[in-house]
């Protein structure tokens, strides 16, 4: 066995071993600024962002992005998914089809789970300073 294959079959022992032994696996927390900000960079702020603000949404803004637009709706209610406006809008109808974007391919499901996920854990804005 060279090496290589013996360094990459110990790791596999200790990684089956802490599972065996009922270890739980460390789950990183969904970040606004590593997670999430980059999905609505690419599929939402083309659209709502102060130089054009569809439907009076930014989202560019941290606090515009939770408060909402033009359907004086919360878009996004911390801890409450189901109460979430923008919750609604991006997931994915009986059709796979979604009322946001507005423009191209609907959120990929793990991309809606994961905005879901955030705003359950409370919607918290890590930007760096």
């Amino acid at each position: 066995m060279t090496s290589k294959s013996a360094s990459i079959s110990l790791s596999l022992l200790a990684a089956f071993s802490l599972y065996a032994e009922g270890a739980k696996p460390v789950v990183k927390a969904v970040s606004f600024y590593e997670d999430i900000r980059p999905i609505f960079q690419a599929r939402c702020n083309g659209c709502h962002q102060p130089a054009k603000a569809k439907g009076r949404y930014v989202m560019t803004d941290f606090g515009r992005l939770i408060k909402g637009g033009d359907s004086e709706e919360p878009a996004i209610v911390p801890g409450d998914v189901d109460k979430s406006y923008l919750v609604e809008l991006i997931s994915l109808d009986k059709d796979g089809n979604a009322e946001m974007p507005g423009k191209g391919k609907p959120l990929h499901e793990t991309e809606i789970e994961l905005v879901k996920k955030w705003i359950a854990a409370g919607a918290l804005d890590d930007t760096p300073d």
